[in-house]
């Protein structure tokens, strides 16, 4: 068995661009008593060879080949094969400060928490942006975990973000947790991160964040969420469904109509974006919003939006589909 002091896993599907990257940065830790899981999920590119070309050559990585199954998937197949009792995740196209696990470590050790999450900054075409804190820095206990998911979990109506990043990435995370926590995920795809952290934030009894920016998450084209398919709103649906059954306590009630207003005003940029021609949108946006994220996204108060967020709310509310149009490519959305 292994004696590392932290597990950290990675789900690998089509990432020969970036997985170099990715695993240099991981092997570089400065915090040396890890064991890397890496979890090929029915790559079709040359990311399950580089894989097996690190592992030859580091004895604590570990390599799993498998059929597709999904990223949630592929993380729970990477737990059940580690042995620490702190697990970390990375995603394959992003990379890491190489103190990340020694910072990480050291503040759950010292705070005595269940999870402790660092920052993140964004890379986008080359350039490095480091994004706002959310949530506050320092110690949360169980009375302040349950008032961050009543406030601002997933909308902060001051700042019109969410309150906490959603991402199970850049968290160090005590192993009783995160088996139920990836359980969560299993059959999601858009969102799925948002219903594995709620429902670890209902379970664990403490966490610390840290300043330090350790985290840089990669932006570009070809990811999911910047494209159009048809099944990007079904998938959402799921997730939204999901995090509701979680949420029992009703926690997230209002926050909800924010979130998921935001994330159709993402889809239906994307859809500007990508050249859609009128007739092509207004069934489209008519489709969006007639599913459980449609309707959570018309229940907000209008008072809470900004001005041009309003605008679009009262749009769509009385189906001036093609005036919300016009006004998307007024706006001028490039990619």
């Amino acid at each position: 068995m292994s004696s590392a002091k932290v597990s950290i896993v990675i789900p690998v599907y089509n990432s020969e661009k970036y997985i170099e990257k990715c695993l240099d940065s991981v092997v570089a830790q400065t915090f040396r008593n890890i064991e890397i899981i890496l979890v090929d999920d029915g790559s079709k590119d040359s990311s399950g060879r580089i894989c097996d070309a690190y592992a030859s050559r580091d004895d604590r990585i570990l390599v799993i080949h498998q059929q597709n199954q999904g990223v949630a998937a592929a993380r729970l197949c990477g737990f059940r094969a580690s042995h620490a009792e702190s697990i970390l995740f990375i995603d394959s196209d992003d990379y890491v400060d190489a103190a990340m696990t020694e910072r990480l470590l050291s503040a759950m050790e010292r705070y005595d928490v269940d999870m402790v999450s660092c920052q993140y900054m964004e890379e986008r075409k080359g350039r490095v942006t480091k994004m706002p804190i959310r949530p506050r820095l320092g110690m949360y206990d169980r009375k302040q975990i349950e008032n961050l998911l009543k406030t601002d979990f997933l909308y902060n109506i001051k700042t019109h973000m969410a309150g906490m990043n959603v991402y199970l990435v850049m968290k160090l995370i005590k192993r009783q947790y995160v088996e139920e926590t990836l359980e969560q995920g299993l059959g999601l795809w858009y969102g799925e991160d948002m219903a594995c952290v709620l429902s670890l934030l209902y379970r664990i009894s403490s966490f610390y964040v840290i300043p330090d920016y350790l985290y840089i998450y990669r932006r570009y084209g070809g990811q999911v969420t910047h494209k159009i398919v048809p099944e990007l709103i079904d998938g959402y649906c799921l997730t939204i469904d999901k995090i509701c059954k979680i949420d029992e306590k009703g926690y997230l009630k209002k926050q909800l109509p924010y979130r998921c207003f935001n994330t159709l005003a993402l889809l239906n940029r994307n859809m500007i974006w990508n050249g859609m021609p009128c007739s092509a949108f207004k069934k489209q946006v008519e489709q969006n919003y007639s599913c459980i994220v449609g309707r959570f996204a018309l229940d907000g108060d209008p008072g809470d939006y900004l001005f041009k967020d309003r605008i679009k709310l009262f749009l769509i509310s009385n189906r001036h589909y093609t005036l919300y149009f016009i006004l998307l490519k007024l706006l001028g959305y490039k990619k």
